[in-house]
């Protein structure tokens, strides 16, 4: 691959480059929250089923909200086994930041982006002291969610639930 950073960009073999980029600071000053919610679907069932799934992402002043309705076909192909098929539509996406005392949208992308989750509103108290574990359940905005990480920090006093 070509090396910009290299007088005459030689083409040289591809080398992967790894730095550490400390987050973003949010409302929690120098704690830091981080945390992954996707929208619990409940067991499915045979037959066709309508999501609407989220995942939201926040590591520090930082979130990231993406959401797609889904369509799942489960159905049984023969004895013991089964097939399922996930079509997808439109997605839609909000990335907010913690900018001078407050969150800011940054992007709101799609058909629903307008309708995500904010951090301005009750997503917003999920901040340091929450003390979620993944696995644990919440309702978010009528909506359920599991998580699938979680963890909080203060400077010197670093505290895991990954």
């Amino acid at each position: 691959m070509a090396r910009p950073d290299v007088p005459g960009e030689p083409v040289t073999e591809y080398e992967e480059v790894w730095r550490y980029l400390p987050p973003l600071r949010g409302p929690e000053g120098q704690a830091c929250v981080s945390y992954v919610l996707e929208s619990d679907d409940g067991v499915l069932g045979d037959g066709l089923h309508k999501l609407n799934k989220v995942f939201i992402a926040r590591i520090g002043g930082q979130c990231l909200v993406f959401q797609q309705d889904v369509t799942h076909e489960r159905r049984q192909i023969s004895r013991g086994k089964w097939t399922v098929q996930i079509t997808g539509g439109d997605v839609s996406a909000r990335r907010e930041e913690w900018v001078g005392g407050r969150w800011e949208a940054r992007y709101v992308l799609g058909p629903r982006g307008d309708e995500l989750p904010s951090m301005s509103g009750e997503l917003g108290r999920l901040g340091h002291g929450a003390r979620l574990c993944p696995g644990d359940r919440l309702s978010l905005g009528g909506c359920r969610f599991i998580v699938r990480a979680y963890e909080s920090w203060r400077k010197n006093d670093r505290s895991s639930h990954l």
